[in-house]
């Protein structure tokens, strides 16, 4: 009887063996996502709208100083020359050109951020009008009518110079180990940092033969209101004998001297 249930035991037992064998032989079906399918490239890319001119021509750019010694104001006039409305989206740009003294470095750069002509009758005029701050080295005023890529038309006109006013350097002082200079604009121009009134220090060692071997000692652009004063300073270096003060007017290609004096030390 005992012999008989482990037979039975040990038949069952190879059975299941043999099922584990034969289902580790079988091959895993793996899932996997199905392929994503790529669109077709479209080789029939649109060709780009050809530029159209607008046909606005610019009749005339003029420029005015004002009180603030490097603000002006201008006036641009422009005119729809077709025979049909002008819808379109074209700009009227204004550049300023610069020379920097006393070299020939020339560099345009941006007057003021680009305006909107709008839409124009046929043979309707319009004019733009504003005001704008340009450096003293300001010598031009470009007005262009542009799209998006392209400048269409342009016109280039001298600015109206920046005045040169009156100043004065009308007490020079050594004290605390610095050299003082009191500077006083004698007009009615305010003469903000971009006016380009410039000071500068010059340290001067004496030479044998009585003449004197100056170089700079510091210097800066200055603001001045109309008929006011301000005091500029620097610090004394060893080794000079006395000190140059010079003002400067930036004009154009040059500088222009308004003021110079001298003071030993």
């Amino acid at each position: 009887m005992k012999f008989r249930r482990s037979a039975s035991v040990l038949a069952l037992l190879t059975v299941f063996l043999l099922g584990q064998f034969a289902f580790a032989g079988q091959p895993i079906k793996m899932q996997t996502a199905p392929a994503k399918v790529q669109p077709a490239i479209n080789k029939n890319i649109a060709k780009q709208a050809p530029l159209v001119d607008p046909k606005i021509s610019i009749l005339g750019i003029q420029t005015r100083n004002m009180q603030t010694l490097s603000m002006v104001e201008y006036e641009v006039k422009i005119k729809n020359d077709a025979s049909e409305p002008y819808k379109g989206m074209a700009q009227l740009a204004l550049d300023v050109k610069s020379i920097i003294p006393p070299g020939e470095n020339i560099f345009w750069e941006e007057g003021t951020p680009a305006k909107e002509i709008g839409p124009l009758a046929p043979g309707e005029e319009k004019s733009f009008r504003g005001q704008m701050s340009r450096k003293g080295s300001a010598v031009s005023l470009r007005a262009s009518i542009k799209t998006k890529d392209k400048v269409w038309q342009s016109r280039t006109v001298k600015m109206a110079e920046m005045p040169a006013p009156e100043v004065e350097i009308t007490n020079l002082e050594i004290r605390d180990g610095k050299v003082y200079a009191t500077i006083k604009n004698k007009s009615g121009y305010q003469i903000d940092p971009n006016g380009g009134l410039l000071i500068q220090f010059y340290g001067g060692v004496k030479q044998a033969d009585g003449s004197v071997a100056f170089s700079p000692a510091g210097g800066r652009s200055m603001a001045l209101a109309p008929h006011g004063e301000s005091t500029q300073s620097t610090t004394i270096r060893d080794g000079f004998d006395l000190y140059k003060v010079t003002l400067f007017l930036s004009r154009g290609k040059t500088n222009i001297t308004a003021d110079s004096k001298l003071i030993n030390l």
